[in-house]
């Protein structure tokens, strides 16, 4: 997916990705699987076949998203504080695989494995990282 489109099949203002599938594919009724912000590039899956959405989404099943991630702000031993189970609006979130990649001046890139989407926001309030430039998925 590239960036500027949001995830989903409709919406009144935002171009969805659903407008990315080839013309001789939309009559399959497909839906994209899980999420990536506006802003985020990455692999989207999609699917007529709700059962196995459902299978690669729900939690409870633990599918493991990778997504790489490039940002500014980095101070030494920060990934450290990514690798930390937080509380996030009363759920307490698993803690992520984190494992750095690269380190130029004070910029860093990751690469992150979580189990489910609210982990996105544990970054940012986690204080590990201080300005991300690009989420981009790449499993």
């Amino acid at each position: 997916k590239p960036a500027g489109f949001v995830t989903a099949t409709e919406d009144p203002v935002e171009r969805t990705v659903m407008e990315l599938l080839p013309e001789t594919m939309k009559h399959l009724d497909l839906k994209p699987v899980g999420r990536l912000d506006k802003a985020t590039e990455g692999l989207l899956l999609f699917t007529n076949d709700g059962a196995f959405a459902n299978a690669l989404m729900h939690p409870k099943h633990e599918v493991e998203k990778t997504y790489e991630v490039w940002a500014n702000g980095y101070r030494s031993g920060a990934e450290e504080l990514l690798r930390k189970p937080i509380e996030l609006d009363g759920y307490k979130i698993k803690e992520p695989k984190v494992n750095l990649i690269s380190v130029r001046d004070t910029g860093v890139r990751l690469e992150i494995t979580i189990h489910e989407g609210r982990n996105r926001f544990a970054f940012f309030h986690s204080g590990a990282v201080s300005d991300f430039e690009d989420f981009r998925g790449i499993d």
